[in-house]
């Protein structure tokens, strides 16, 4: 066998070997409820009241102070049905 082999085989033979009589729980685990940070008490979810008041999304099309794309040119009904 190589070097290797040997040599991880040794190690395999000197660790503890793990059954049921060897464990145990660990003591050193903290148990409690984490926080959640600044946020925590904050209603500004999407189920919440006003949810849709806290976003900062505009409206699709509209341009700040200008007149939107859309509504600068006439209505044309020669392209009625293939808009």
């Amino acid at each position: 066998m190589s070097h290797t082999v040997e040599k991880s085989l040794n190690l395999l033979r000197y660790l503890p070997r793990v059954c049921l009589a060897n464990i145990r729980n660990n003591i050193k685990v903290k148990k409690g409820h984490r926080g959640r940070g600044q946020h925590g008490g904050d209603k500004h979810g999407a189920g919440n009241k006003g949810s849709g008041q806290r976003q900062n999304h505009m409206r699709l099309g509209y341009e700040t102070g200008n007149n939107p794309f859309y509504l600068r040119f006439p209505y044309e009904p020669y392209y009625k049905g293939h808009q």
